[in-house]
């Protein structure tokens, strides 16, 4: 016969372990929307698949879907070759007023960027207009020193992301969460560069400033300063309400602590019913 204190001992450790495993960043995850540019070849406008959209890309000639020589993920991907503040946007289904997680994987394909070279993911509640102080992510070449990566909420600036110096047929993820800290509207940008998926709690960078914007429900492109040549790749892009929607695959580690604390409880339980 199990002593009261075994049982009791055990019954807590398997309460700890399920607790690990649901309140861990992985756990209560809602995808929002996604795209992988899985679309015939040439212009994006008028694209229309993915998830949680309202419709279709609204794009300039300047966003393309290409074959790229060296894949992101797929043998497509989101070409961004010309400049526009309002090169390509499209509607979420739902407006969205809690924290996103953002990410993307980005290639320069061809040519080099340097000297403010910049291509950004935008966040708004309206198509029209420049979008120039909404929250953003993405490359903003040479902000500080050789580093390339970057997030803002407002303004001309960003925090930027250590050690992201891009070199051109390297494919990098660049990971986000938009949020509101204290107040009604999105004011923090946390960025992550080739995060691995431990990095949940230990953001590369962070800028803070008042977006204006206490809800989502647009998203878009927006590119300056690149050169005849120069093109920039995207694909697999996700928004979600959680880490794990976001982020790399759990490591094997994770995986197996979190199955560890699922199998206590399970055997917990199985004895019990004996």
């Amino acid at each position: 016969m199990s002593h009261p204190a075994t049982s009791r001992s055990r019954y807590t450790q398997a309460i700890a372990a399920a607790l690990f495993l649901f309140s861990s960043p992985f756990a209560s995850a809602t995808l929002i929307a996604s795209d992988e540019f899985n679309y015939n070849l040439g212009a994006l406008s008028g694209a229309n698949g993915g998830y949680g959209w309202a419709g279709a890309w609204t794009a300039s000639s300047g966003a393309s879907i290409v074959d790229p020589a060296i894949d992101l993920s797929g043998n497509r991907a989101l070409a961004v070759s010309a400049n526009s503040d309002n090169l390509a946007w499209r509607t979420l289904a739902n407006s969205y007023s809690g924290d996103v997680y953002v990410s993307m994987l980005m290639q320069v394909g061809s040519g080099a960027v340097s000297s403010n070279d910049f291509v950004s993911l935008w966040f708004d509640i309206v198509t029209s207009g420049a979008h120039t102080t909404r929250p953003q992510i993405g490359i903003k070449a040479d902000i500080s020193g050789s580093n390339d990566i970057f997030a803002r909420t407002t303004g001309s600036g960003g925090a930027v992301a250590p050690d992201s110096n891009v070199v051109a047929g390297q494919t990098f993820l660049v990971v986000g969460k938009l949020s509101k800290v204290s107040s009604t509207n999105y004011n923090q940008f946390d960025l992550w560069f080739n995060p691995s998926a431990g990095d949940f709690s230990s953001p590369d960078a962070s800028f803070s400033g008042n977006s204006g914007l206490s809800a989502l429900s647009t998203l878009g492109l927006r590119s300056v300063n690149l050169d005849s040549g120069d093109t920039v790749l995207i694909d697999n892009l996700r928004l979600g309400t959680a880490w794990s929607d976001v982020s790399p695959v759990p490591e094997p580690s994770s995986l197996a602590l979190s199955a560890l604390g699922m199998c206590v409880l399970m055997c917990y339980r199985r004895r019990r019913q004996v």
